[in-house]
């Protein structure tokens, strides 16, 4: 993958992080949910989908200074009341600091 971005770049970190947890066993699934439209995108909808032993992570990841939307705030608000966890990270070491208290 090929990132233009900085925030490309952070997705590019974190998926390869995933990817080690996949190498090492952890049991761990993930999909990428790319930004670029189709059939089923739904605007504002975060950009990663882990589930690490059984948990359900949403994560929106965000250059350094990166805010979110409002539509990625009413997503926030939905995974809170469905009582999904749901991070925001703005490094890779931000992410890997969350994910880990799961593993």
């Amino acid at each position: 993958m090929a990132y233009t971005t900085r925030e490309g770049h952070l997705t590019e970190q974190c998926i390869k992080y995933l990817k080690s947890l996949e190498s090492r066993g952890v049991p761990i699934y993930w999909e990428h949910r790319s930004g670029t439209g189709g059939f089923s995108y739904k605007k504002g909808i975060p950009d990663l989908f882990v589930v690490i032993n059984g948990i359900h992570i949403e994560v929106e990841l965000k250059a350094k200074n990166g805010k979110r939307s409002p539509m990625q705030d009413k997503w926030a608000y939905k995974f809170s009341i469905l009582n999904i966890h749901y991070v925001c990270p703005h490094s890779l070491n931000e992410f890997i600091e969350y994910i880990s208290q799961f593993i």
